[in-house]
């Protein structure tokens, strides 16, 4: 799964401290040959010099459409990735990003005030609450990549052949009988 594979790059990344700051699809590079993901360009990305030391940053970088809300009121750290994964798995999902507006200013106003809209018929309740924990406005609510990592959704899921979709109820059900 493309997103179990993002999420251990995270794991590894963070480990180290380093922080991507710019996640979203155009820096995403999959092979469906080997079916490997890398994720690229590292131009905004944040190192900390300190190995034992939180990793906090200050700096108004990355795209819009997929920042954290904390990028946009301050001090943030490297749970904006998290974030930007949350976007991600929504617009793979959901077929549009959670905030949509063609003002900046409306579009920052809706990221650090509203909630997605997690109505439809079609979506497991395990894929919603993945996705809720990864869009946590509050960074010390949402998911490490760690603990995405060895989330239901993920391990249900990770090993998923590519002809079928995690996402996608099945025969009506609420959830999947995989």
């Amino acid at each position: 799964m493309i997103i179990s594979s993002i999420l251990s790059t995270l794991e590894y990344m963070h480990s180290k401290k380093i922080s991507h700051r710019d996640i979203k699809p155009e820096n995403i590079l999959y092979d469906h040959f080997t079916g490997s993901v890398k994720i690229i360009d590292f131009e905004i990305s944040k190192m900390s010099k300190y190995e034992h030391q939180r990793l906090e940053m200050w700096t108004r970088t990355g795209t819009l459409q997929y920042k954290a809300p904390e990028m946009l009121e301050g001090g943030y750290n490297e749970l904006v990735d998290i974030w930007a994964v949350g976007v991600l798995v929504y617009e793979m999902v959901m077929g549009k990003r959670p905030f949509v507006s063609e003002y900046n200013k409306e579009l920052t106003r809706m990221i650090l005030e509203d909630e997605p809209n997690y109505e439809t018929l079609y979506v497991t309740q395990t894929c919603i609450d993945f996705i809720k924990r990864l869009l946590k406005k509050n960074p010390e609510e949402r998911f490490s990549a760690q603990e995405a990592l060895r989330t239901p959704f993920i391990l249900k899921y990770s090993s998923v052949s590519s002809t079928s979709s995690p996402y996608i109820k099945q025969n009506g059900s609420e959830e999947d009988t995989r």
